[in-house]
């Protein structure tokens, strides 16, 4: 998820997360000069790379992970070059290398190689390879049943990454909120982190 950061637009990401069957990683910035993007790769990367007592064969078996990522053909493929490259302008940790679709000129692939070791990931489109345009139209697609939270998007500042306190109005919250899910929220206690 991102954010506006200055009267031009500026984006910046808040938060992040990456899934496979064995672990979860869910990453909230404290404040808006957190790389959140960069702090996700590297913990990727962490899980990849070989532990005490594991054998170098497990490794190389998560080497090469693949990771869908939903809109990195437009938004948040751009999210995560600039994150990597506005730390590390001379690609000295990771090398970056895009694969785009000629017609849209959108992004279907990245591959991510840290330069060190060596290993490396895949981000995948997954609008481009589903073919699903939203988040909730791919677990629908798939007949996962998980519903996509409601989260008051348009109310997210810099200035709230660690606010708690009374929920945000209904106003901020996205047009799928029925006023029965909104008002099951709890009105006070609200954590922005435990909501994200």
């Amino acid at each position: 998820e991102t954010l506006s950061i200055n009267d031009k637009g500026l984006q910046k990401c808040y938060a992040g997360a990456w899934t496979n069957r064995k672990e979860t990683k869910v990453f909230i910035a404290n404040n808006i000069n957190e790389n959140t993007v960069l702090n996700l790769i590297d913990s990727i990367f962490e899980y990849i790379k070989m532990k005490d007592g594991e054998n170098k064969s497990i490794e190389k078996r998560r080497n090469g992970m693949t990771l869908f990522v939903h809109n990195l053909g437009r938004f948040d493929g751009i999210e995560i070059i600039r994150s990597i490259t506005e730390v590390d302008p001379n690609n000295n940790n990771y090398e970056i290398k895009g694969k785009w679709k000629n017609d849209t000129n959108s992004l279907l692939s990245l591959r991510i190689t840290h330069k060190k070791s060596r290993l490396h990931i895949k981000l995948i489109d997954s609008i481009s390879f589903f073919g699903f345009k939203s988040l909730e139209d791919i677990l629908n697609g798939f007949k996962i049943d998980i519903k996509k939270g409601n989260f008051p998007h348009i109310w997210v500042d810099k200035n709230k990454l660690n606010y708690i306190g009374v929920k945000p109005d209904i106003k901020y919250y996205n047009d799928n909120i029925t006023l029965d899910e909104y008002n099951n929220i709890p009105l006070n206690n609200w954590n922005f982190k435990n909501n994200c």
